[in-house]
């Protein structure tokens, strides 16, 4: 009687810890709602502003991206610090994030970025990629940017 009692409090313990263990993980799916990225002034601060949506429970998630020309030369490319976001929909801007790294290329239109602080005339392809290591699912958002002279 004594080792059913003992063996049925065990499996309520490994029971509970399994749970509690699980709840902490973040269960989301984060994604993007939309993405808008700014031609005009494309510095760590100014870069870009998202709309992004988390189906799940507030979770730490990573942000990073690039800006390339037609033919795949990068232009930028950054990452962010990590920070938490909440269930459901959020707005941020690049100015809401501590960027860890951002870099302008070194091509023509990586340079002309870095010195001029826009991008210049020309057609671009941008990424932003969200990532959270415990989330069911990470999301990218792919367009193409056209800048005029």
């Amino acid at each position: 009687m004594v080792n059913t009692i003992h063996t049925t409090i065990r499996i309520r313990l490994v029971f509970l810890a399994c749970n509690i263990l699980c709840a902490g993980l973040c269960a989301a799916q984060v994604s993007f709602q939309s993405v808008a990225l700014e031609g005009s002034l494309v510095g760590p601060r100014t870069l870009f502003h998202a709309t992004l949506f988390n189906a799940g429970p507030s979770c730490e998630v990573s942000l990073d991206g690039d800006v390339r020309t037609r033919d795949g030369q990068t232009v930028i490319s950054f990452q962010a610090e990590p920070f938490r976001l909440a269930g459901g929909v959020r707005s941020i801007s690049a100015s809401e994030l501590v960027m860890r790294s951002f870099s302008y290329g070194p091509s023509e239109a990586g340079e002309s970025a870095r010195h001029f602080q826009r991008l210049p005339g020309g057609e671009y392809h941008y990424c932003l990629r969200l990532h959270a290591p415990q989330a069911e699912s990470d999301d990218e958002y792919c367009d193409v940017l056209s800048v005029d002279e």
